[in-house]
């Protein structure tokens, strides 16, 4: 019960801080389908959009690439040297897609060739296979998407990752880590490029930013894991592994070409199947988990209280502590909070105010698009009003450790003002009791509290405001 209720409150908070706009999770507003077709509705043109979704990843010039799954077209495949097609039809195949930030596809899409490494020809989501004279052909299912340094498209197609230029759609190189074991999305850095496999027991290992292979960073991951994903941070390089299995994220320290890679923090209860970075803020953001793959299951002392098939931000500019500070929701969710659906991709425009994000699930149209509408913390000074009701933005902030919050109520009667952290946790009671009409001034000490965000609600008769503060220690 105290668990639901936490969730519930969570939900409550994030809502109410923005004009009670149900459609407002966070500091993001869903704004619909992506790409929205006939109103927002998906037609047939676009029925992919309604198969699972396995990718999503945007590159430097806001262009949004999806990834099936499964295979959304067909193709005609013959066998060598004849003008025969391989089991005398068309066959079905993956295919990537890659379309303009208005919605529009982008030239080269969909792409169902590329020619890569020695000019060889290959189809990215199925190959022909050759034994003893008879021909098959064999699907290879869509495993993720991520960039290189340059932010050129890594794709996965099963156990092979196909580097594509992502100004002109052609391919690049490619490589096959570990034949016949299915890989997670690829991340690259200015180290080379990282490969890592859905099965664990695998390696993870490093390629150079020409795919030479340079060598295995880890001999062995840990748990299933379907994505995860590497940075530079303060001139180290760390690696986050989802490892849903595990039911939490474990980071790891690079150690370089000559040294150990060592785990040196974890995030716990997400059971993770998705991660992207966001620009300007270069906020690390996770999925919770799904109904399949519930959070808030690790066997940590620590309380958390993360909803399924939500994904949240962490700010890991200390990789060895973690803050929590924003989360984005699939919508639907909104109607039945248990929906089996996954996120399993997730990315941002350029400027990092609009987030694509998409499920894997085969019923139902797979990406949405959300917009950010909040103000930058510390820059919002105005007081909000509601029937005469006001809650003052408080002063300073961000602040360290105190900071005064200033409220008004129009009339007498019952009155709570309550901090929480941004997992719907009540962290302070600042008034609660019977109180005159006028203005009053509170003051807020943190000194027991770590950094990071933090949300303050004052409540009185039916009326609720609820405001963001931030603790800079």
């Amino acid at each position: 019960m105290k668990k639901l209720f936490a969730v519930l409150l969570l939900t409550v908070i994030l809502g109410s801080a923005f004009a009670q706009d149900s459609t407002i999770v966070g500091n993001w507003k869903f704004s619909g389908i992506f790409p929205d077709t006939a109103g927002g509705k998906i037609n047939n043109e676009m029925y992919f959009l309604k198969r699972g979704i396995h990718g999503l990843a945007v590159d430097p010039d806001g262009k949004i690439w999806i990834q099936p799954y499964y295979a959304t077209d067909s193709i005609a495949v013959y066998i060598p040297g004849t003008n025969d097609l391989v089991g005398g039809k068309k066959q079905l195949t993956r295919v990537l897609y890659c379309f303009n930030p208005d919605g529009t596809q982008a030239s080269f899409s969909p792409i169902f060739h590329v020619t890569t490494t020695g000019g060889v020809v290959d189809t990215l989501g199925g190959t022909l296979i050759v034994d003893k004279g008879a021909w098959t052909w064999s699907g290879n299912t869509g495993r993720g998407l991520g960039l290189d340094k340059d932010g050129n498209i890594l794709a996965s197609y099963f156990d092979q990752v196909i580097r594509i230029d992502y100004k002109t759609g052609q391919g690049i190189d490619k490589v096959k880590p570990v034949s016949g074991a299915s890989l997670t999305a690829c991340w690259g850095t200015n180290d080379g490029i990282f490969t890592a496999h859905v099965v664990g027991g695998n390696p993870l290992k490093l390629y150079d930013n020409e795919m030479n292979f340079q060598k295995d960073v880890l001999e062995a991951t840990k748990g299933f894991s379907r994505s995860f994903a590497v940075r530079e941070i303060n001139g180290e390089t760390y690696i986050f592994w989802a490892g849903y299995s595990n039911r939490r994220i474990i980071i790891y320290k690079y150690g370089g070409l000559f040294g150990s890679t060592d785990s040196v923090a974890t995030i716990e209860n997400v059971s993770s199947e998705s991660f992207a970075w966001q620009p300007e803020t270069n906020w690390l953001w996770v999925g919770s988990g799904s109904k399949t793959d519930m959070p808030n299951q690790s066997d940590s002392n620590e309380v958390y209280r993360y909803r399924p098939s939500v994904w949240y931000a962490f700010d890991v500019s200390d990789p060895l502590h973690p803050v929590l500070k924003d989360s984005i929701a699939w919508f639907t969710m909104k109607r039945n909070p248990l929906e089996d659906v996954r996120p399993r991709g997730m990315g941002f425009s350029p400027d990092g105010k609009t987030a694509y994000v998409c499920i894997f699930n085969t019923d139902r149209p797979c990406v949405e698009k959300h917009v950010f509408v909040g103000e930058a913390l510390g820059t919002d000074d105005k007081a909000t009003k509601i029937n005469g009701y006001m809650l003052g933005q408080n002063y300073p902030n961000p602040f360290n450790p105190t900071t005064k919050i200033g409220f008004t109520i129009p009339k007498a009667g019952h009155v709570t003002l309550k901090v929480y952290n941004m997992l719907g946790q009540e962290v302070a009671t600042l008034v609660d009791k019977y109180m005159n009409a006028g203005t009053d001034i509170v003051n807020f000490n943190a000194t027991n509290l770590p950094s990071g965000t933090y949300i303050y609600q004052l409540k009185s008769g039916s009326v609720t405001i609820t405001k963001k503060m931030m603790l800079v220690k």
